[in-house]
């Protein structure tokens, strides 16, 4: 038995292999471009960012579809909460299937991961971060660094990626050519914000605005600011951004795309009074005439929370007596709690949603 079991192993191909290995490898298994995917991804769940899905595609066919002289720079700038973090994080899923978890994705914040900015400090963290993608990319040539608050980073710490970004076909005998960066920075965002707001006084549709209008007012203001990770930066001077990806900010409608997806998810009865109650918690602007939302839909999900009565013990009935098991069957009831749940001849378990006043709950009977 143990022969035949040895012989099986052997003549199973390595390709056929790697299934009964749980480490991850740096194969199409495990790391391979789902274009179509992504792209069904984006448009389900980004809203209101247009240019940002139809950019982000092309760069990442181009990288992916043909050689690469240089690493792909994907630079990220708009204000909070209008998809920033979420859009690096659907392409990640398109890449890697550990998603974030792969060992082939790292991930650095600013708060998190260089939280001091004395000069000690700054050697310490380059060198933390040449390590860390000199080691990624040894493992694996299709690996991706995504750098977080950039706004809030020092410019050393940028400058120390140049030599990884540049036109090298080699340093220290690795190839990083088949590397992604991607920077998130709130950076520009005074320059989105304006823009935005002009093409609407002017009664223009916001994708009417010229790419490379935003592009270059982003970028003018990226690199002068002092407070900037990109001020003055090596990166800029040189042309290494592969692609400066500005993120508009969101309409109301847009928002309310938000809440509605996060309310669903959540149970709760969504309605108009959801998206009004959750909209009187954020701060619309221009103030002669609200269109745009402050917060975009960074807080959606913590606001919606607030619309979710807690359900007590009085809400809950249960009978013990389970002596025969019987088949599902959704009813409708008040919601009150004058219910008398011995009217029912079953014994049942009641899961009341999460609902607004006045209306009814749905009640599971098992």
């Amino acid at each position: 038995m143990l022969r035949f079991f040895t012989l099986l192993l052997i003549n199973i191909s390595l390709n056929q292999a790697q299934w009964w290995y749980p480490w991850e490898s740096c194969t199409e298994d495990w790391v391979n471009f789902d274009d179509s995917a992504l792209l069904t991804d984006l448009q389900k769940d980004v809203f209101g960012q247009d240019l940002v899905i139809d950019i982000v595609m092309a760069a990442l066919k181009g990288h992916f579809d043909h050689p690469s002289k240089k690493a792909l720079v994907l630079s990220f700038h708009g204000p909070p909460g209008t998809g920033k973090n979420f859009v690096a994080n659907k392409i990640v899923k398109s890449i890697y299937k550990e998603n974030m978890k792969s060992s082939f994705v790292k991930l650095f914040h600013k708060s998190r991961d260089f939280a001091h900015d004395t000069p000690a400090k700054i050697i310490e963290y380059k060198d933390k971060i040449q390590a860390a993608i000199e080691k990624t990319t040894a493992s694996c040539e299709r690996s991706l660094f995504i750098f977080d608050e950039v706004h809030l980073m020092k410019n050393e710490l940028m400058n120390a990626l140049k030599s990884y970004i540049d036109y090298n076909p080699l340093v220290g005998n690795v190839d990083y050519r088949k590397t992604i960066f991607i920077f998130l920075s709130n950076s520009g965002s005074k320059e989105v914000n304006k823009l935005a707001i002009k093409y609407y006084t002017d009664g223009l549709d916001r994708n009417a605005i010229p790419l490379d209008e935003i592009q270059d007012g982003v970028l003018r203001t990226i690199y002068n600011e002092e407070s900037s990770g990109f001020w003055n930066c090596e990166l800029l001077r040189a042309h290494l951004i592969s692609q400066t990806i500005p993120f508009l900010p969101l309409e109301i409608a847009h928002v309310r795309k938000c809440i509605e997806r996060d309310a669903l998810s959540k149970g709760l009865r969504f309605n108009f009074d959801v998206v009004n109650e959750v909209l009187k918690y954020l701060t619309l602007f221009p103030k002669n005439s609200p269109l745009f939302v402050q917060e975009g839909c960074k807080v959606v999900e913590a606001k919606v929370d607030l619309l979710i009565p807690q359900t007590s013990s009085s809400h809950c009935y249960k009978i013990k007596n389970i002596l025969n098991p019987v088949t599902y069957q959704p009813q409708q009831f008040p919601m009150n709690n004058e219910f008398d749940p011995t009217i029912l001849s079953n014994p049942y378990f009641i899961l009341p949603l999460h609902v607004r006043p006045n209306q009814q709950w749905d009640i599971l009977l098992i």
